[in-house]
């Protein structure tokens, strides 16, 4: 709860989406992800708030009466991997919880920031022992090339890499079609760690096929 200057009816429906911001600075996805975050434990996150007087947020999660262990099948869930992942990402925040995650799976993340900054970082390390096995790329990057630009680039430098487009705009043509934009995953932010180590898992399955 906070005394701050509150937030209109008219923006408090969207405080949840991925990306919607009314700050200069900000990145619109802290509120997303502790809703995601709560929903993924069965609970509940519920905000009020009142312009001038300040906002509450309600976060509701599930009493449990009985002694409960760590399950055997949530942590098979969270498939484990090694290798190199190259993330085009302009987003700290996403970038911190991308390259977390794909630490706990085992793989060594690599970050570029735009762009043109990715195909140079894969192109100098394709042919040897440091090459990317998968290329995690933002569909748009601000000022800037993002993975909807570079894919076509990056196929040209190398027809069998794996790419993976993501972002929170699910409706976009490019997610919803994503094969026919040039990337053979996709998967939409915010996301769990189960997915992605899964998503890893089958993509560089259909190489191996």
């Amino acid at each position: 709860e906070d005394t701050g200057i509150g937030i209109a009816g008219k923006l408090l429906s969207r405080v949840f989406d991925p990306y919607f911001t009314t700050k200069q600075t900000g990145s619109g996805l802290g509120l997303s992800v502790s809703y995601s975050i709560v929903r993924q434990h069965n609970g509940h996150l519920h905000m009020v708030s009142e312009v001038g007087i300040g906002t509450t947020c309600h976060i509701y999660l599930p009493a449990v009466q009985m002694e409960v262990a760590v399950g055997v099948e949530e942590r098979t869930r969270m498939i484990q991997g090694a290798g190199r992942v190259l993330v085009l990402e302009d987003e700290d925040i996403v970038w911190d919880v991308c390259s977390g995650m794909l630490e706990v799976l085992g793989y060594d993340a690599q970050r570029a920031y735009e762009g043109a900054e990715m195909l140079e970082m894969y192109g100098a390390v394709m042919s040897t022992e440091q090459a990317f096995d998968v290329v995690i790329m933002d569909l748009t990057i601000p000022g800037g090339m993002g993975g909807k630009e570079a894919i076509w680039e990056l196929r040209e430098m190398d027809p069998e890499v794996k790419t993976v487009v993501s972002s929170g705009y699910s409706s976009d043509p490019v997610m919803a079609e994503h094969e026919t934009h040039g990337f053979d995953a996709m998967i939409a932010k915010p996301y769990r760690v189960e997915e992605l180590g899964k998503m890893r898992h089958e993509i560089m399955g259909k190489g191996e096929e």
